[in-house]
């Protein structure tokens, strides 16, 4: 009998502390909320769904009376990417790999405001760009107000040399120094012209370019199409058409049409050709070229085509001296 009561006492003691900690469990879920979906945030050009397939791509918010704020994020796509976050502009981390199993917290003082930029970066080669936000938890006596980092947005449609590095890219620091939001549609390997690729410009531009409101958009493409032996007619007809329509659409953007790289597995007097084309379609469609052909020395590219990481520090210093005078 003695026994019995024993293990009555036992088993009591267990189902309490079971209770207990259930209850704590319960009261800290509680406490705090997903804010996905909220109006007051604002989802900028690139981010549909909390879904974005662009690098520079940015979310923003302000928030209030909450001692932590959580990310988390979902991904199908085996790319090198994750996503900035700023608080009160300090910058934190989630990259690959195993983005799936991250959650990112950050202690802030309750007691003031705080805003928020999410930023997506991503170096599209083999995979493409896809990251969606699953989670942004604030504690349920938050308030959520809107913010915007950046009010414009600078537009690039081009191929590895415009997405390469990542964050590193000179597009970023591009778009960061002049105070935008980067919509980066550049694809490794991507020629302009029509080739048994889906990733091609001609294909990808009203999706990539004319779904979003631009400010300034920078066309930096042609050295695969010659590379690809796409010809100098199909090559300027296929220009001529992106840079009519997209002009058409963003009729108040700011629109770039930059020159081929020098290229150490091609011959200048063939890339020459093709930016005469370019310089041509610039000029009928009061557009600027932008001409590259002093940019880069011999050592300043990590293999036969590719910029290394000082090429592109001398590609962003060039883009600057051009755009910063006419954009900021």
């Amino acid at each position: 009998m003695k026994n019995i009561t024993g293990l009555r006492k036992v088993f009591f003691l267990f189902l309490v502390l079971i209770i207990f900690f259930l209850t704590i469990y319960l009261v800290k879920s509680d406490s705090n909320k997903n804010i996905l979906g909220d109006t007051n945030i604002n989802t900028g050009n690139g981010w549909k769904n909390y879904q974005s397939y662009y690098s520079g791509s940015e979310i923003s918010f302000s928030f209030k009376n909450s001692n932590e704020i959580s990310f988390t994020v979902e991904t199908d796509s085996n790319s090198d990417q994750g996503i900035e976050i700023f608080i009160d502009n300090e910058k934190y981390i989630l990259s690959s790999p195993n983005l799936n199993n991250q959650k990112l917290s950050i202690t802030v003082d309750k007691n003031k405001p705080h805003t928020v930029a999410i930023r997506h970066f991503c170096s599209f080669f083999n995979n493409p760009c896809q990251i969606k936000l699953s989670g942004i938890f604030l504690e349920s006596s938050a308030v959520i107000t809107p913010y915007q980092k950046h009010s414009k947005v600078l537009s690039v449609l081009g191929d590895s040399i415009s997405t390469i590095y990542g964050r590193y890219n000179y597009s970023q620091i591009l778009a960061d120094n002049l105070g935008y939001e980067l919509h980066n549609a550049s694809i490794m390997g991507s020629t302009l012209s029509n080739t048994e690729r889906a990733d091609d410009g001609i294909d990808r531009y009203k999706k990539d370019l004319m779904q979003s409101n631009s400010d300034a958009i920078i066309i930096f493409m042609g050295s695969n199409d010659i590379k690809g032996g796409i010809s100098l007619s199909d090559f300027s007809k296929d220009y001529s058409k992106i840079v009519t329509d997209v002009k058409t659409f963003n009729s108040k953007s700011k629109i770039f049409l930059v020159g081929i790289l020098h290229r150490k597995d091609l011959n200048d007097a063939i890339i020459y050709k093709y930016n005469e084309i370019i310089k041509d379609i610039a000029k009928i469609n009061k557009a600027y070229y932008i001409d590259t052909n002093s940019w880069l020395e011999e050592n300043d590219y990590a293999d036969e085509i590719h910029p290394s990481i000082e090429g592109q520090k001398k590609i962003l210093d060039n883009f600057g001296n051009f755009l910063y005078p006419i954009l900021k």
